[in-house]
């Protein structure tokens, strides 16, 4: 029988090869196309991504906007890689004011990568659009304070520290994923050296100071030696080099110090340094936490990178000639690096050592890169909306908390509907401390004995948002001109049963929003002069804020004029009250040119008024505080003006 069927298809054949031809290629066009066109049952993913900052805004580059960088083009590109994958992505990165289309899209899943001040506004507004969205916090270290993190209305973390995924959040209550750091292999592969000054590099450090960098000092303060007494050349890229602050520390390396580098170019000085040196804060190696360039070094598979070492970095990555060395004490610095120099001075290197310099992008081609850790975010979010849907889900560990204080049934009922919904939760006012609220809301007349007590006792509590629904009949007292409302974040009417909808916009707005804080004097004190380099532009600004009152989130930012952020109370720049009760802040302003401009002879030395180079020039700068708000997350408010304070430039040749 099968035989007779093999016949009659070569008899048709024969007779219509034209026929069979064109069923060939049509068979042939479809499988060609079977990775391109989706399966029947795709469905569009919509994932939010959020970052630390945004390079071209904020002038400074964090490892957090490199990590998003690499995982939304994984997202992009997971159904290329995986056809037979039902999921499309479409992803966006957000980032302090940089929230545009934010709200016109019902965002599934939230990836949030670090914390900064407008993280619990960016949840709570997801959260107003679409109540099932899953958020994740991408936990990769402790920044502000582990407290903060555990206090973030999010589903489930994501973490490369195993003990923080497998013993910290469980305890908890939190659901957590073990997902290390990784890699863009594409975009951090060997460069050719295009110019900029990069090419003969010998050994290189990019990053901020800060302390908390185990070792750093040592590490940099070896290679600064061995460039003044072999001529090695040595470079530092980063901000937060020139604060004053730090002089003492760090004052015999700041001639190192080319400023901030820009992004598109990491890889290129990857590629070309012969030496790169690496840490990690004191708080991420106790955890176990391995950075983003160890992974982003080794990908580039250029300048081997000298690190210290720790337990859980030598069990990803084995030391190994040619791609990574492990600094262990005092001297190891000065002694890899001038082994690796000597080594580099050798004309004839043998196949061997070539192997080996490949070895550590080959390591991060197989097992590290963002294409990898999509798949497992993705496979992690499919087990997440499954225990959404079992009965004994017992919803978020951080949900909203409404605490109650009155008796109108239509408002109990709007608020267990809510509830019902994983909106918020709540309770009666006594039945929990007040501490615990997110929001208190009251149900009384303007003046009544539940109002006089809510607002004395929590209109000026920076943690606590407070909300009013007016008794007052239709225009009777309690208008609402009237002053004694300007404490509430809520203020809606009880005249009639409200529409759900609007009650539940009402709550979830308020809930969105930073709680109403005192406005603001500001004044610049100080303003330290620079000298202006080809290589350096940065100079700091000490800002004392009066009648100020640190919000508990939303994000405050002080700004050089009304476009170039300057830097936001809560990051690095954080302030302290002093000794007058004012909150000061010292900004350091890197990167100059972002605010003078060039002279207009193209060569970017000048303040763009008219000085010219090797004189001093004086520039009154005004300072602008804002506060992250409007319903985009995008114009900031300007809150208050700054005195004129006089900086004056220097230019110099060096």
């Amino acid at each position: 029988m099968i035989a007779l069927q093999i016949l009659l298809c070569l008899c048709l054949c024969i007779l219509g090869q034209e026929s069979c031809k064109t069923t060939t290629n049509s068979n042939s066009k479809s499988n060609s196309n079977s990775n391109s066109n989706p399966p029947r049952n795709t469905y569009t993913l919509n994932v939010a991504l959020h970052a630390q900052s945004h390079s071209s805004l904020h002038g400074w580059v964090a490892g957090s906007e490199i990590t998003t960088l690499g995982l939304n083009e994984a997202l992009l590109q997971h159904h290329h890689h995986h056809p037979s994958n039902n999921k499309i992505v479409h992803s966006q990165i957000f980032a302090p004011f940089n929230y545009a289309g934010l709200e016109s899209t019902v965002w599934d899943v939230a990836v949030i990568e670090g914390y900064i001040g407008t993280v619990p506004r960016f949840i709570s507004t997801l959260r107003r659009i679409n109540p099932k969205v899953i958020i994740l916090h991408f936990c990769l270290d402790t920044y502000p304070h582990i407290s903060t993190i555990l206090n973030l209305d999010v589903d489930a973390f994501l973490t490369n520290s195993n003990y923080m995924s497998d013993v910290h959040f469980p305890h908890y209550g939190f659901k957590a994923k073990f997902v290390p750091l990784a890699v863009d292999a594409e975009k951090f592969s060997r460069q050719k050296v295009k110019g900029g000054g990069y090419s003969d590099i010998d050994i290189v450090y990019l990053g901020q100071y800060t302390p908390t960098k185990r070792n750093l000092l040592m590490l940099l303060t070896e290679a600064a030696n061995l460039s003044e007494e072999k001529g090695y050349k040595f470079v530092i890229y980063g901000h937060a080099w020139h604060n004053s602050e730090n002089e003492d520390a760090i004052g015999h390396l700041l001639k190192y110090v080319r400023g901030v580098l820009p992004r598109d170019d990491i890889a290129e000085v990857y590629s070309s340094a012969k030496v790169v040196l690496g840490t990690t804060e004191v708080g991420q190696e106790e955890l176990g936490m391995i950075n983003n360039r160890v992974f982003e070094v080794l990908s580039c598979g250029g300048g081997r990178l000298v690190i210290p070492a720790f337990d859980e970095l030598e069990a990803v990555f084995k030391e190994h000639t040619g791609a990574i060395s492990y600094v262990r004490k005092v001297g190891d610095t000065t002694k890899i690096i001038e082994a690796i120099m000597e080594e580099e001075e050798d004309e004839d290197e043998d196949e061997e050592e070539k192997e080996d310099s490949s070895w550590g992008r080959n390591e991060i081609v197989t097992k590290h890169t963002w294409n990898n850790r999509a798949t497992t975010i993705l496979e992690y979010l499919d087990e997440l909306r499954l225990q959404q849907h079992d009965k004994n889900y017992q919803g978020r560990v951080n949900m909203p908390l409404v605490g109650y204080l009155g008796a109108d049934s239509w408002v109990i009922s709007h608020l267990d509907d809510l509830q019902a919904a994983n909106i918020l939760r709540w309770s009666a006012f006594a039945e929990k401390s007040e501490a615990e609220f997110d929001l208190i809301l009251v149900c009384d007349e303007i003046g009544g004995s539940l109002d006089g007590f809510v607002r004395q006792n929590f209109a000026s509590d920076k943690n606590k948002r407070i909300g009013l629904v007016i008794e007052n009949e239709e225009g009777d007292e309690g208008d609402v001109g009237d002053d004694r409302l300007n404490p509430y974040d809520l203020v809606t009417r009880a005249t009639l049963p409200q529409d759900f909808e609007m009650f539940k916009q009402s709550i979830s707005e308020t809930l969105s929003y930073p709680k109403k804080t005192a406005r603001i004097e500001l004044v610049a004190i100080e303003m330290i002069p620079v000298v202006l380099t080809k290589e350096k532009g940065t100079f700091t600004v000490v800002v004392v804020l009066y009648d100020f009152m640190p919000p508990i989130d939303g994000v405050w930012c002080l700004w050089l004029g009304e476009d170039k952020l300057a830097a936001c109370v809560g990051d690095e720049n954080g302030g302290v009250f002093n000794a007058d009760g004012g909150f000061e802040v010292h900004l350091e302003l890197n990167r100059l040119e972002r605010f003078w401009g060039g002279d207009g002879d193209g060569n970017g030395t000048g303040t763009g008024n008219g000085c010219e180079k090797e004189i001093e020039c004086a520039e009154t700068v005004h300072i602008f505080a804002t506060i992250n708000g409007g319903e985009d997350m995008v114009s900031p408010e300007i809150v208050a003006y700054s005195n004129g304070v006089d900086v004056v430039v220097e230019y110099s040749k060096f």
